[in-house]
């Protein structure tokens, strides 16, 4: 499976793991739509929100990384999570240790590494022991807005960082005459305006030398709205009158009281955003093509299992079930993700605003965990549960949801029934009840593209025109093991139908064994998001024996009614050779 190239599973995709990036239409005209603002003038701040694990991140990082293909932008990713003290301080941090100072005069460099030293002083303390005299040198980095300073004997006069000077105060020299080895603590304050108005001339100067500055503050989603407040209280000015651009990456309640149902919490403060982007929780119909792309989950109760486990949250989605051959569990998990599906499915659902949806799907997988161990809740008692610290503006669309929930399970063929304990007559309470004595059908898997009600996923084979260069080359497996190869790249292909540009098979004759005496190799081109990528398994049939997997591929091809492009190359690896091909491929089309 693609994912398992990957160093580590739950980390935001980085720039050479973006073939495995996924969106749907809506996430598609989101994109298109930042893209325009990022390569443009519209300087000020964005915000992108959702839950923790939903992709925000490297949404992000993906958008940057299509702009900087096309046009100049200079990001600089701040890392908020772990911010205190000045927020110049902590841009400035970044800003020294991106590497767009290799990009930069001289001039801009040596104001920077001031602005630097301003922040993270650096001073020399030397410590006088005992009568001897003896003198040791010690050099202190501070980061905080108050800068704790600990004088052991003797503090050198401290010349200010940019341009200002430090006097030495009464109470350092009272320090100074200090002649043993006991240490004092002392606190200094730098001047917080003033590091501001240069942090305002660099970003200034730098913009007039064409740098498009993107700060892009990250895990501000560990941070609540009211640290976002206080932001735009103490800096408005350079939020939303620089030339920069501030995208911030924050949590689905700050984004919600911002921009959603709870837009009253924080009344005003939305007008200083140019624009905001929600990313939250894959729909059931976009979880289906990401799991069969690009996990190569085939089989479709696999991938219902797997979106009841994760109810499309993309971090725990690009990790697969450790076993996901094992679905037919014992606690009717497969029933609960049928009927979690329909829910969700149902059109009065999909209508409710996205932000709301993605509370009330990871409410009611808790609701649903809860009523497997009690057994059965009365409506009154699944209200409460369901309305449980949720937002009073919320409470309108979770009364739709309480109908379509009530709804679907009125029959005894659910696992979730709705009805009178038929046990006590007399109670005249409805109950919702979990069904644990239904019957566990052991049906057999079936090939999610073969399933008839979602034939309207998978559109037909167009051929298209093959780019001059690949945005990105993958290899799907080693000679080592032609069946998963096969397995791959033909399950791909048949995922991929609506996005596929061409499918190539090579012929690399030159001492393989076997009558045919040359080893087969087929690429297949797909449209991804980041430009066309080619998913490579070469060498087919290295010996006499796997030459069996490649007549498969061919007869999938034509299932498919996919006529591929055949050459015949050297008998070298494909991926060596491949962007050569693809030029002189492309030149012989125009």
């Amino acid at each position: 499976m693609l994912y398992g190239k990957r160093q580590s599973l739950i980390s935001p995709l980085q720039s050479n793991e973006f073939y495995m990036y996924f969106s749907n239409p809506e996430m598609k005209a989101m994109t298109n739509h930042f893209i325009q603002y990022l390569q443009g003038n519209a300087d000020g701040c964005y915000a992108v929100g959702g839950p923790k694990g939903s992709g925000k991140s490297t949404w992000v990082e993906f958008v940057i990384n299509r702009v900087q293909n096309r046009s100049k932008i200079t990001p600089i990713t701040v890392n908020m999570g772990n911010h205190s003290g000045s927020f110049i301080a902590t841009l400035t941090n970044a800003m020294y240790h991106s590497d767009f100072r290799e990009n930069i005069d001289k001039n801009s460099n040596d104001v920077l590494d001031n602005l630097y030293n301003f922040c993270f002083s650096k001073m020399n303390i030397t410590t006088r022991v005992g009568e001897k005299g003896t003198e040791t040198g010690e050099s202190l980095n501070q980061t905080r807005s108050s800068l704790k300073l600990l004088l052991v004997a003797k503090l050198f006069g401290l010349e200010g960082r940019g341009g200002k000077e430090v006097a030495v105060t009464q109470q350092e020299k009272e320090a100074l005459s200090i002649e043993d080895s006991r240490q004092v603590e002392y606190n200094r304050s730098f001047d917080d305006e003033y590091l501001l108005l240069q942090f305002q001339h660099l970003i200034k100067y730098l913009s007039q030398q064409n740098h498009n500055l993107v700060f892009v503050l990250d895990e501000l989603d560990k941070k609540d709205e009211s640290f976002i407040i206080s932001l735009f209280d103490q800096y408005k000015e350079l939020l939303i009158g620089s030339r920069v651009k501030f995208v911030m990456i924050i949590g689905q309640s700050t984004f919600s009281k911002l921009f959603g149902p709870e837009k009253d919490c924080l009344d005003g403060y939305d007008q200083y955003f140019v624009d905001s982007y929600y990313i939250g929780l894959l729909d059931w119909e976009s979880f289906i093509l990401f799991t069969s792309r690009k996990l190569g989950m085939t089989k479709i109760e696999d991938i219902k299992l797997h979106y009841f486990r994760t109810l499309g949250l993309y971090r725990t989605t690009i990790i697969p079930h450790k076993y996901p051959e094992i679905i037919l569990e014992s606690d009717h998990s497969l029933h609960i993700a049928d009927w979690i599906i329909k829910i969700f499915m149902d059109y009065r659902i999909k209508r409710i605003p996205k932000i709301v949806l993605d509370v009330m799907k990871i409410k009611i997988k808790k609701w649903i965990e809860h009523l497997s161990i009690v057994e059965k809740l009365t409506s009154e008692q699944t209200e409460e549960f369901l309305s449980r610290n949720v937002p009073k503006e919320y409470l309108v669309y979770l009364n739709q949801f309480f109908v379509c929930l009530k709804e679907n399970t009125n029959s005894n063929k659910r696992i979730i029934t709705y009805g009178y304990d038929l046990v006590n007559i007399t109670d005249s309470k409805l109950y919702f009840f979990f069904n644990h004595n239904l019957i566990q059908e052991h049906a057999v898997k079936q090939d999610v593209w073969k399933v008839s009600k979602y034939h309207y996923l998978w559109k037909n084979y167009s051929n298209g025109l093959l780019a001059k260069e690949m945005s990105d080359i993958v290899e799907l497996s080693y000679r080592e093991h032609p069946r998963l190869g096969e397995n791959k790249i033909v399950n791909l292909i048949n995922s991929s139908r609506s996005n596929l540009i061409s499918v190539l098979t090579f012929s690399k004759y030159g001492g393989y064994c076997g009558e045919i005496g040359c080893a087969y190799s087929c690429v297949a081109v797909i449209d991804e998001e980041i430009g066309q990528v080619a998913y490579i398994v070469d060498n087919f049939s290295h010996s006499y024996e796997s030459t069996i997997y490649w007549k498969k591929v061919q007869q999938e091809l034509n299932a498919l009614k996919i006529e591929p492009i055949h050459l015949t190359i050297e008998n070298t690896p494909l991926k060596n050779s491949l962007h050569i091909i693809f030029k002189e491929l492309y030149n012989k089309m125009q």
